[in-house]
This record gives structure tokens, sequence and C-alpha cells, in this order.
């Protein structure tokens, strides 16, 4: 009888009272994305989203796409999922207010707290320091190859410098504005390279002068037409510039873009494109054989001499296109908005983005 209560005793199992209650199960968005401990939904998505986004670029292949933002943080997106794959910490001392990467994504070049500074983007690691120029940094850029680093001076002088050898050039391609007095808004230059980084194209200047295009080497001027453009493209060749709104009269009219063949130093074509008025997007193709025109009516490819629509694009479709043709790509203050080049889809479209912090309660 004894052996058998030891036996019962050795079996039956002892109940101490209900067992601890496990953490809760992590709720997920709806895109599959975990959300923050306490949280029941999201409204948008966490996809290609980087806070203070202030410049991006796609890097050979297709498939990522750089970022960086003024959390002082390059993120590499994997475009097929929109999900972060890796992010660097860029130094303390780096801000990224004025930021601009390279076409490949490779070299980031910022100024900031007195100096230009160029980190590789891939480590994060200061590569090279410039001192502070003089006067107001109004744009910054780098050419495609890395080799050279232009900054605009008030909206009227471009500095090239070569990397890494820091030789300079100054290229004077308007005369200075008159004392800034808050009345008027103050010139801005814009910079646009051709693909093998050979020319520039600048717009934005003060003064009458519409456009100029310089030999990066020498820094001469090769071109130059007077007007106020609202959009310019240079051709990857460099031997094209493209310019909506260039006259009076084709801002009032219509979009009508203005061909201009550099070498041979005149308009070679008109086009007006029925995209709608207002704020406007122009480029040359990846290939040089269309020009992408984007606007409030939507937009498409066109002809660059006949100004046929080639493919058309949906409305919404905005910003530039990747090097490889394959994306077209614009961003505000909180996320990266990309669209295939061919059938305008947009990746990851998430109804529900905020630009700027909101709030509510039932």
């Amino acid at each position: 009888m004894t052996r058998l209560v030891l036996f019962l005793l050795l079996v039956t199992p002892i109940h101490a009272g209900p067992s601890e209650p496990g953490p809760a199960p992590r709720l997920t968005d709806r895109y599959g994305d975990p959300l923050p401990v306490g949280a029941i939904a999201r409204l948008g998505s966490l996809r290609l989203r980087h806070a203070d986004l202030t410049a991006f670029a796609f890097p050979p292949g297709g498939k990522t796409v750089v970022t960086v933002g003024g959390d002082r943080f390059i993120r590499t997106w994997d475009l097929e999922s929109g999900r972060p794959i890796r992010a660097v910490r860029l130094p303390g001392h780096v801000s990224c207010d004025r930021v601009t990467l390279t076409a490949d994504g490779k070299t980031m070049a910022t100024h900031a707290q007195g100096e230009i500074t160029i980190c590789d983007a891939a480590s994060g690691r200061v590569v090279q320091t410039f001192p502070r120029p003089n006067g107001y940094v109004d744009c910054l850029a780098i050419s495609p190859n890395g080799s050279t680093l232009i900054f605009g001076i008030g909206g009227h002088l471009v500095t090239l410098i070569e990397i890494p050898g820091g030789a300079r050039r100054e290229v004077r391609v308007a005369d200075p504005p008159a004392p800034y007095t808050g009345r008027r808004v103050h010139p801005l230059l814009q910079p646009h390279f051709s693909r093998d980084g050979r020319r520039l194209l600048v717009t934005g200047m003060n003064g009458p002068k519409g456009f100029s295009v310089l030999d990066v080497a020498t820094g001469r001027e090769l071109f130059s037409r007077p007007g106020n453009p609202t959009a310019a493209a240079l051709s990857a060749d460099g031997n094209r510039v493209a310019a909506i709104g260039l006259t009076k009269t084709d801002r009032d009219l219509a979009p009508v873009v203005r061909l201009f063949d550099v070498q041979a130093g005149k308009e070679i074509a008109q086009l007006t494109p029925d995209i709608g008025r207002g704020e406007v997007d122009i480029h040359f193709s990846a290939d040089d054989k269309a020009l992408i025109c984007l606007g409030s009516r939507g937009g498409g490819y066109f002809d660059p001499l006949t100004g046929r629509l080639v493919r058309k694009l949906p409305v919404g479709v905005r910003g530039a296109p990747s090097p490889d043709g394959r994306w077209i790509a614009d961003w505000d203050m909180c996320r990266l908005h990309v669209w295939d080049a061919v059938t305008g889809r947009k990746l990851h479209d998430s109804p529900g983005l905020f630009r700027f912090g909101a709030r509510a309660a039932s």
C-alpha cells in the first residue's frame, strides 16, 4: 500500500496555482512590419520612409536605393520589399542640412558648420574636407564619377573643385545680385551634370540669363540663353538642353519646351506637351531618345524633335529617372516615392502617410 501511494505521488502533477502570463504577442501593421510596444495600428507604412530626407541615389543594378536624412543616417533600401537593409550613422560633426550624393550613391558631400565634407556613403567615413566658401552656398553637387565637386554662391558664382586634388576654379555665370532686403526672391543656382561629368548646366542665375552650359575641365561657357525657365535638363551626352517656360510667353500660353543644340548653338525644336500648368519636371531619358515631361495632368515620354507622345504616364508620377531608366523617383521630407518608369505603378503605395506629425484622440 505504501508503494502504491508513493507511485501516485510521483506521477500525479502538482498544481501550485495559475501560470504566469507570457509576453503579449507583437502586433504588425497591414504590411507586416512590427508595431511599437503598446501600439495597435499604424496609419501609413515604414517602407522607404526616412526622417528629414534630403537626398537619394540609385546604385548600379536597379535593386536598391540610398537615402540621406537629417537624422544623420545613410540608409540603403531594397526596392522590391521597401525595407531597409543597411543603415550607417555619420560622425557627430557631420550635418545633413545641405547634402548631395553621386549618381551611384557611393559618395556624399555636405555643407555645414563652416566647411564642405566628403564622406564614403558605405561606411560614413569622412574622406576629405574643404574650407568654408565665402558667401551664401545655394547649391551643392558632385559629378556622376565623383571627380568634381561644385557649389554655387549667391546666384552668380560657381566653384569647381577637383577630387581628391582640391584644385579650385571659379566661374562667374552672372552679375552679383543687389543686397538682399527680403522683398524679392533670392536667386538660387541649380546644377545639372551630364552623365560623363564633362559638362554642367546651370540655371537659377541672377539677371537676364536663363541657363548656361559650362565645360567642367576648363570652366569655359559653351552656350547660354536668356530667360527664366521653370525647369531645364541636360542630355546624358551634354549636347542638348531642354527648357520649359524659358520666356514669359512660353509660361503664359502653355508649357512650351524649347530644345537647344549646344554644339550648333541654336534652338532645334519646340514642344507643347499636354501636362498642365504649374510645377513641372523635365528630364532626358536614360538613352537620350526621349524627353520625360511630368506635370499636374500627368505626362510621359515624348519624342524630343516631333513632340509625339511615345509612352504615357499617369497623374501623380513626379521626379527624376534613375540612371538605368527603370525608375522615376521623387521625395518629400519623410519618404521616398518610386514609380516604375514603364508602367507608372507606384512602389509600396500606402495611404495614411503624414508629412508632419499628427495626433488625435477619441
